[in-house]
């Protein structure tokens, strides 16, 4: 006589519980991990481009200072931290005055950073005028529209113009300080210091966490003096 074995039904259940929860948790750390390399490679990606950006802000002071030294080539020495803007509307238009090195003991009649009544602005923006074909140094706050947020426009360009572009999660401001300053001589004479400090700040937020990239370079003039007398 034969007897059939039983399975027991109660430790099969508990094999197939202990299976799904085996399954699960390296599910879960699968997930998890597939999830912190999606947030990591987002991270990298925007930095890339805050870098990018913070560089951006440098290269066009840098352009300004080069543009100067081509346009008052004859007074170079004078001429080359000339912020062009002198009305300060953030457009570079028949409105705004030539290099006039004339004016008081001035290097010049306004320098990077120099309003009207004599105090120093140190935050600006800088945006790229297509019009014109030249980048415009723009002091914050000011009378227009712009702020440090940027927008991508059509041709998926940088701007800081808010109107007909889409705005992205990036705020870049650029920082102009004279180095005189810094040792704590302030308000900076441009008539006795030739040198300025240009800090380009990129900051975003993801996943309610902020971010930031910082640049910065010392310009100077033509033959990188350090003071107007040398």
């Amino acid at each position: 006589m034969f007897f059939k074995k039983k399975t027991k039904k109660g430790s099969v259940m508990i094999e197939v519980l202990v299976s799904l929860f085996i399954f699960g948790m390296g599910l879960a750390g699968a997930t998890a991990l597939i999830s912190s390399a999606i947030h990591a490679n987002s991270v990298n990606k925007n930095r890339i481009v805050a870098l990018n950006l913070a560089r951006e802000g440098i290269e066009a002071v840098r352009n300004m200072r080069d543009t100067n030294w081509m346009t008052w080539s004859a007074n170079m020495r004078q001429c080359w931290n000339f912020w062009d803007n002198t009305d300060e509307d953030g457009e570079v238009d028949d409105d705004d005055l030539a290099c006039n090195i004339s004016v008081g003991d001035d290097q010049n009649n306004h320098p990077f950073g120099k309003l009207s009544d004599g105090n120093f602005v140190r935050d600006f923006i800088v945006d790229f005028d297509e019009t014109n074909y030249r980048w415009a140094l723009i002091p914050i706050p000011n009378s227009s529209s712009l702020s440090s947020e940027l927008y991508l426009n059509s041709n998926n360009l940088y701007t800081h113009k808010p109107t007909g572009n889409t705005k992205t999660n990036f705020r870049r401001d650029i920082e102009i300080t004279y180095i005189d300053s810094i040792d704590g001589d302030f308000p900076a004479d441009p008539a006795k210091d030739n040198r300025i400090l240009v800090k380009s700040t990129v900051t975003w937020q993801e996943e309610n966490v902020s971010h930031e990239v910082v640049l910065a370079q010392t310009l100077t003039d033509y033959y990188a003096r350090e003071n107007y007398a040398d």
